[in-house]
Formats: structure tokens, C-alpha cells, sequence
């Protein structure tokens, strides 16, 4: 029996081939942009105030900083790691870190009266939203 190829298949194929070698490649570095965002963070709101959730492990309070204006917060911060005296590294995958993240929220912050606090390697800041910016009810005479 004589088997003959089906070039038309394999054309289709080698354009498969070769359209998958192209477009995975992209889809896997968008992939690896968004998660390259450092550190997450979660906001949450309600009609009084937002709450901003941050893991940082290994961050002191001395390595942070955080700057209100408006509706923006900005979070910076820089870990550097130390090793013993007269120690080699073998193995590394921690290193100094430095990270700067910003945020448009959706209401204006009262900045006086935020409140930050890092627990457990967690960065919760509470951010009330600005009494000027608030809905008034107005009394109609």
C-alpha cells in the first residue's frame, strides 16, 4: 500500500507550529509583568474610609515610607540583606529589594488623621476619606 502526504496538512501545521511559537512566548512575558508588581496590595472602601493591605516580609518600619496628597498614596521601601561576618553565600535567592508603588484611590484622603501599622510582616494603612469630600445632605427650606 502506498501512503501519500497531505501537504495542505502540513502546511496548516507548520503555521500552527509557528504561530504558537510566536504568541505563547508573549502571552507568558504579559504574564510575568503583572505579577512582577511588588508588593501586592489590596484596597478596600466604604463610604467613610479605605483600607490599604500590604504583605512585606522582612520590612522594618525604618524601610517604608508612605506620602498622601489628595487621593494618591505613594508606599516606598528598601530591604537590604545582611549576611555574618566572615560568611560565603552558597545559595541565594533574597536580595536587597527597592520597591515604589502609588495609587489613585476613589475619594480624597484626610492625610492628618491616617494611620499605618505593620504587624507580622503586614502593612495595613487606614486612610479616611476627607470630611470635604464627603456627600452632604442638604435641608431644603
Amino acid at each position: 500500500m502506498l501512503i501519500t502526504r497531505d501537504y495542505a496538512f502540513d502546511r496548516i501545521l507548520d503555521m500552527f507550529q509557528s504561530v504558537q511559537g510566536t504568541l505563547l512566548p508573549a502571552f507568558r512575558n504579559l504574564e510575568q509583568v503583572s505579577s512582577r508588581e511588588y508588593p501586592a496590595v489590596n484596597i478596600l472602601a466604604d463610604q467613610e474610609d479605605q483600607l490599604l493591605m500590604s504583605e512585606l516580609p522582612g520590612f522594618k518600619k525604618e524601610d517604608l515610607k508612605l506620602e498622601v496628597k489628595g487621593n494618591v498614596i505613594r508606599i516606598t521601601g528598601k530591604r537590604t540583606q545582611k549576611h555574618e561576618e566572615g560568611s560565603r553565600v552558597i545559595h541565594k535567592e533574597r536580595g536587597n529589594l527597592e520597591f515604589d508603588r502609588s495609587f489613585k484611590l476613589p475619594y480624597q484622603i484626610e492625610a492628618e488623621a491616617v494611620k499605618a501599622e505593620l504587624e507580622n510582616g503586614v502593612l495595613t494603612v487606614r486612610l479616611p476619606r476627607a470630611e470635604s469630600d464627603k456627600p452632604r445632605q442638604i435641608k431644603i427650606s
